[in-house]
Formats: C-alpha cells, structure tokens, sequence
C-alpha cells in the first residue's frame, strides 16, 4: 500500500507541473503524458512475458527494464537543468512569464 501511495503522489505532482511547465497547451502535454503511460502499461507485461519466454526468467526482464529507467532518469536529470530555468523562478516559485526554450533558438538568432 506504501507503493501505491507514492505513486500516486508522483502522478498527482505530475500533473500539477504541467500547467506550469506548457500554460498554453496544457491539455495537450497533459494528453501526451497519458498515452505515454498506457503504452508502457501494455508495453511491459509484453516485454515481461518475452522475457520469460526465451530466458526462463523475468530477471532478464527486470534487469532491462532498470537499466532503461537509469538511463531514463539520468537523461532527464541532465535536461532538467535548462527546462527548470525556463519556468521556475528564485525558491521554487512558479515564473509569471513563462520564457520558452526552442531547439533552433542558435539558428533563429543567427539567421535574423
């Protein structure tokens, strides 16, 4: 029960960041975040029994699937630092203005 009640905190923080994070589509990102967690819940016990069909084993399963989670996390750590600065002013408090970050932002300044 400790499990399910950290989870559910961790959803429930997720969902109060996205308003933050995309103020103007938010009902999109919010969408995009729960396709996403239903594919990984038919994508797992999928996985999971593939594991156990050619290995024996679901330990092969649960290896990959922590690798793939560390890699996940650190990957999200490292991106983290340039989303944060975006929306998230000085003590944690949410930006007025919400400042976007573009992936052709270099490209835009050169090219204007």
């Amino acid at each position: 029960m400790l499990v399910f009640a950290f989870l559910g905190m961790g959803n429930g923080s997720l969902f109060q960041l996205v308003p933050l994070r995309w103020p103007t589509t938010t009902a999109i990102a919010g969408s995009m975040i729960g396709e996403i967690g239903a594919l990984g819940g038919g994508f797992i016990p999928n996985a999971m029994g593939l594991s156990k069909q050619y290995t024996g084993s679901f330990s092969t399963g649960f290896i990959a699937f922590a690798i793939f989670a560390c890699g996940a996390f650190l990957i999200l750590r490292i991106a983290q630092r340039n989303w944060t600065r975006s929306w998230v002013g000085k003590g944690g408090k949410a930006l007025s203005e919400v400042h976007h970050i573009h992936a052709n932002a270099a490209y835009d300044e050169k090219s204007a």
